[in-house]
């Protein structure tokens, strides 16, 4: 199915699949540059609205349409987020229908755009003890312990080196894995209570976004934000979501901008973090060097080009580009970690 649905579907098909989703009579359905993982159109409806029409891969063993649609639909009706209004669904053929939202890339964040961030992450934080999210799922690659961080990077190590690459291979082997080691043991030493394999209580997560940051959002003509792309959305660890945020590459965030956005978060869900933050911070560091390093994973790669036929750059070049920013990441934690220094907070 997963093959079918992300490859080329004429104009008329589209128009069907978005009528299937349960809209009216519909105009247009033209195709746009597709994200990382699913593939996005803008549609013309007949009574003149725009809408976005979303396909996900079906080969995912992490259920993405339920998270964003039924995610979103829940938290629409019991607050005013700014994310997309979720229209109408076809579950049988992976795909979703949303209110188009126009607005502009944030290439340069402010401090007002954390504020907003936060904001949005406020109303989420307000709908968390709703009946509906009681048995929602826990967000994609979700951290509720110092445990599951370490099988995470374990994982993605594991699949890393299943690559031919030999540079690949010496930089994990040589420097990665001691450097692993070393922060493996700092996290278990500092972690509050010695509760390192403990899954925090519910009453300690938050509903998710998961892949939450200004790379995921829009930029409206009044300056507001709204915040897309929720097919990761679930329960996790609120230290999870703060340091994917300061650590995501896509960001481009100042290190006053990154302690401004730990301050005010810890703001929003309590300065009792601190402690986990503190024991746990260097291993969501080494995610992040891993996640960076996913341009040498065939089966990413081959997903991407799924999701976004127009891509053209040189698979090689972002390879290298990639590889120095995980180096460099990896460098930034080892001397932070040796100098017991979190410029953070």
């Amino acid at each position: 199915m997963a093959t079918v649905l992300l490859g080329d579907w004429s104009e008329l098909e589209l128009k069907n699949l978005s009528e299937s989703c349960g809209l009216p009579a519909v105009r247009e359905v033209k195709c746009m540059s597709g994200g990382g993982n699913s593939r996005v159109y803008k549609g013309y409806a007949e009574a003149g609205y725009e809408f976005a029409l979303k396909i996900y891969p079906a080969d995912s063993a992490y259920d993405r349409l339920r998270s964003e649609y039924d995610g979103m639909r829940t938290i629409h009706s019991k607050c005013t987020p700014k994310a997309p209004v979720p229209i109408g669904v076809n579950r049988g053929l992976e795909a979703t229908v949303f209110g188009w939202v126009d607005g502009e890339t944030i290439s340069k964040p402010a401090f007002e755009d954390i504020d907003q961030a936060v904001e949005f992450l406020s109303s989420l934080y307000q709908c968390r003890h709703k009946i509906e999210f009681d048995n929602f799922p826990c967000a994609s690659a979700a951290c509720l312990s110092g445990k599951q961080i370490e099988e995470q990077i374990n994982s993605r190590l594991e699949l890393l080196l299943t690559e031919q690459n030999k540079s690949l291979t010496l930089f994990l082997n040589k420097d990665f894995i001691v450097a692993f080691e070393q922060v493996l043991e700092r996290a278990k030493a500092m972690w509050p209570n010695r509760e390192y394999d403990m899954i925090i209580n519910r009453d300690q997560q938050i509903l998710s976004p998961s892949d939450f940051g200004f790379h995921n959002a829009l930029r409206k003509k009044n300056g507001s934000l709204v915040f897309l792309d929720f097919e990761y959305f679930g329960w996790d660890d609120p230290v999870k979501l703060m340091c994917d945020f300061a650590f995501h590459p896509g960001m481009a965030l100042s290190m006053e901008m990154r302690r401004y956005w730990f301050q005010e978060s810890l703001k929003l869900y309590g300065e009792g973090l601190i402690p986990r933050l503190n024991a746990s911070w260097p291993l969501y560091g080494l995610c992040w060097v891993l996640i960076l390093l996913n341009e040498f994973r065939g089966d990413i790669w081959k997903r991407r080009c799924a999701a976004d036929s127009t891509i053209t750059d040189s698979r090689e070049d972002l390879q290298q580009l990639q590889f120095e920013r995980a180096r460099n990441l990896l460098k930034f934690i080892d001397l932070s970690v040796k100098k017991q220094t979190f410029d953070f907070i």
